[in-house]
């Protein structure tokens, strides 16, 4: 899995932030791109399944970074705005299907690099294999709930921020606890746990 240690992560934070006191707005941006993107492709891949279509919806991720960044308040991290960029434009490539139009790589040279850089390797033994299929089962929505609090280790309320839809903390804790309960009913039942 790609993600950066909480260490790294305050550090780009500060690094951003200093980039933007300076008035150095591109600079901010490609930081964002160029340290989150592997993180959030491999969010997007594991919520859509395929690999196209998350590089799809990570150049969506990044137009969207590149046209309302200059919006951004600051309620959040830049890492849970970029998860609520990436979960909105996730959300709007399954509604609208195939056909959007992706952002020029000259206008964000890093993607590709980040696409390059991104494997899957962490999911190809066997025990991965059959939990990924597991995983496969639920809808993207309750993917995304679980790699953003498991894999990712977001706090309760910054998945809140990034899922939207009024979710509160408490909901999402719910909610989450009824996805272990049918990963495990699930794997029970494929005879990879005792009962």
């Amino acid at each position: 899995m790609v993600k950066l240690s909480h260490e790294q992560r305050s550090a780009l934070e500060a690094e951003v932030d200093a980039a933007l006191a300076a008035g150095r707005a591109r600079d901010a941006q490609a930081l964002l791109i160029e340290r989150y993107g592997p993180e959030l492709l491999s969010f997007l891949s594991a919520v859509h399944h395929d690999r196209d279509a998350a590089a799809e919806v990570f150049s969506q991720t990044c137009e969207d970074l590149l046209r309302t960044f200059d919006g951004f308040r600051r309620e959040c991290s830049w890492r849970t705005w970029l998860y609520a960029l990436a979960k909105n434009a996730s959300r709007h490539h399954r509604e609208a299907g195939a056909g959007r139009v992706a952002v020029a790589l000259s206008d964000a040279p890093q993607l590709e690099a980040a696409r390059r850089t991104t494997t899957a390797a962490f999911m190809r033994t066997d025990w991965k294999d059959r939990f990924r299929s597991l995983r496969e089962t639920l809808s993207p929505d309750d993917r995304a709930l679980l790699v953003l609090r498991v894999d990712r280790d977001l706090p309760w309320e910054d998945v809140a921020r990034v899922l939207g839809d009024g979710a509160t903390p408490a909901a999402l804790r719910k909610r989450f606890e009824r996805i272990k309960l049918a990963l495990k009913e699930g794997a029970t039942q494929a005879g990879w746990l005792d009962p």
